[in-house]
């Protein structure tokens, strides 16, 4: 068989047994993708952008922020206006669900397309690496702002979350689904997926079924 980069959609989903029906993310510069690996060892949060290129997204490393700490939780602030891709990390032992801050961001500034946000979980196998992507979708939404009953919703599933997944720490592919689920279908306008990250072939696939 080719090399797993050089196969079609349909032989990437057959070689990884992934259903018809799970997505394939966009791919990331494998050097890119390795230096927010190793961010992901870190204590803190690291931020940035991306730009994408021949299919691919790379990090502009000259706008890259390593964040500090804020009492028990770490920040990242971006150097520039947000732009169309951003990401950053969650720290090393952090939750790694959304924070209500994660999610407000995509609805409040039109200016960004996508936002990725690279996180690791306990499992059974060890330790997980995992990949949120956020997109809000202003053809659909016409308030630009999260408003009350929606924080209220935010709060709500990340205190389930929390409490389902030992503290936001221990990955749970039903708990992902039904946070998922939620979100999408209670705020307008809002996309969320998560990704786990496969090592053998270098790529994040779409662990839950599109909602």
């Amino acid at each position: 068989m080719a090399p797993i980069d050089q196969l079609s959609e349909q032989q990437r989903r057959a070689a990884l047994g992934i259903p018809d029906s799970i997505l394939l993310d966009n791919k990331i510069y494998r050097a890119s993708l390795d230096t927010i690996l190793g961010y992901l060892e870190d204590t803190v949060e690291y931020c940035g952008f991306f730009y994408v290129q021949y299919g691919n997204y790379h990090i502009m490393r000259d706008q890259i922020t390593k964040g500090i700490h804020d009492g028990d939780r770490s920040q990242c602030t971006h150097k520039d206006f947000y732009r169309e891709y951003i990401w950053h990390t969650h720290r090393n032992g952090g939750k790694y669900y959304p924070s209500l801050e994660d999610i407000e961001k995509v609805i409040k500034h039109k200016s960004i397309e996508q936002s990725f946000i690279f996180v690791t979980s306990n499992a059974e196998s060890g330790k997980q690496i995992g990949m949120w992507v956020l997109h809000c979708n202003f053809d659909i939404r016409v308030q630009p702002a999260v408003v009350d009953p929606e924080i209220s919703l935010i709060n709500e599933e990340n205190k389930k979350f929390y409490e389902n997944t030992k503290g936001g720490t221990y990955f749970d592919v039903g708990a992902i689904q039904s946070y998922k689920d939620a979100l999408n279908s209670g705020i307008d306008g809002l996309r969320i997926d998560y990704y786990i990250y496969d090592s053998s072939t270098g790529t994040f696939v779409n662990c839950t079924e599109s909602s």
